[in-house]
């Protein structure tokens, strides 16, 4: 009765006071989000530096993932040079919130040097525009973001709309997990694209035609968008078979005409680093057995309720769920397997799946139910 009473009293505030109040939290969850990414940015040398990244001196595979710097650097031209010489006065001067300003965005960079690679430098006033555009633009995506998974959650599910609203600013706050333990540092491509990489889910599971719009920019983003041809695959089903096959094509077709053509304008340095951990990762794992070992008995227990489940999750949501069996691989070969910000294109997936989990185990379920009818007398019986 109580759950009804404050339903009831959500869906009697009138539609724009309510998308005021909605807009406001999720501007504010965003920028509490957004503080927490700028104390953990990575600042690193031709790493994760957004001016290396921008000029285009940053290490592969860094340098590749081209949309975040490149909308940088067209953003940072948008104002003129007035602008940035009246914020470097200003970001110049020996008191003020400006002074402290200053003092702090160099904090980020001269204190967030990996001991892997050179220590950072203060910023020059050159590289204010590239930075704040750059600022912004994280911070636009972390908004853009939440109301994407806003749109994710009707597109799969039938849902009121405080229930919806508050899962999706769940998922907003779920971005800050990817500074895992606190040790590691967040990219400043990391939250567009997570951003752009869940439109184009939005896209797919609507089946629209823009998805093909919202899969170049990811490809052009990072080299991680071909899990969208595989959800493409698994999911699409409005187009005939030979449009279908067409468009899977095409989709190929343009994934390695991008992300080769990056690959030659950008080729790495003779001094660029090897990325390839494995040896590392199994080494990891063992240890990890042994010292976790009861964390690994939760992701059992959680593994067993996913398949228990499955039945009542939304069948789009259920098959991309697989896109795990790619991205485990590559973080294990390629990077340091610990690291969560390298699964940020499962983000919006898996928290959906834990979300819907969670109200079902809590009785629930009918806050979150899935569109299609694919909930049979088993998966019902099963709950």
């Amino acid at each position: 009765m109580k759950r009804s009473a404050l339903f009831n009293s959500v869906a009697r505030i009138p539609s724009p006071l309510y998308w005021a109040i909605l807009v406001t939290c999720y501007i504010l969850t965003s920028l509490h989000i957004f503080t927490i990414w700028f104390s953990k940015s990575q600042a690193t040398p031709r790493v994760g530096n957004v001016v290396h990244l921008v000029d285009g001196t940053a290490f592969q595979p860094f340098v590749g993932r081209r949309l975040y710097p490149d909308v940088t650097r067209l953003l940072a031209k948008t104002l003129p040079d007035q602008f940035w010489a009246g914020l470097e006065n200003k970001m110049n001067s020996d008191s003020g919130p400006f002074h402290t300003l200053h003092k702090y965005i160099d904090y980020t960079c001269v204190c967030r040097g990996s001991p892997y690679y050179t220590k950072g430098e203060p910023w020059k006033p050159k590289d204010y525009p590239i930075l704040f555009a750059g600022y912004f633009l994280i911070w636009a995506s972390i908004l853009g973001y939440i109301f994407v998974c806003r749109a994710l959650i009707d597109s799969l599910y039938v849902a009121n709309p405080l229930t919806r609203d508050v899962v999706a600013g769940i998922l907003g706050v779920a971005l800050i997990g990817g500074i895992t333990d606190g040790h590691y540092e967040l990219f400043t491509y990391d939250f567009p694209n997570a951003f752009i990489f869940t439109l184009a889910l939005l896209g797919l599971a609507k089946e629209r035609w823009w998805f093909f719009f919202a899969f170049i920019a990811a490809v052009y983003s990072k080299e991680t968008a071909i899990l969208l041809i595989v959800g493409y695959a698994l999911t699409w089903r409005k187009s005939s078979k030979v449009v279908f096959w067409l468009g899977l094509f095409a989709l190929a077709g343009v994934y390695f005409a991008i992300r080769l053509g990056i690959a030659r304008a950008f080729p790495a340095p003779p001094n660029n680093p090897t990325y390839w951990y494995p040896t590392r990762n199994a080494s990891l794992v063992l240890r990890t057995s042994v010292y976790y070992s009861w964390y690994y008995v939760l992701i059992i227990l959680g593994f067993i309720r996913l398949v228990h489940l499955r039945d009542l999750l939304p069948w789009r949501l259920r098959r991309l769920t697989s896109f795990f069996v790619i991205v485990l691989p590559l973080a294990f070969f390629k990077g340091w397997f610990e690291e969560l910000r390298q699964y940020y294109e499962l983000t919006a997936i898996f928290g959906l799946v834990a979300v819907q989990m969670l109200l079902n185990d809590l009785g629930m379920k009918n806050l979150l139910v899935a569109r299609e009818t694919i909930a049979t007398p088993r998966a019902i019986a099963k709950t």
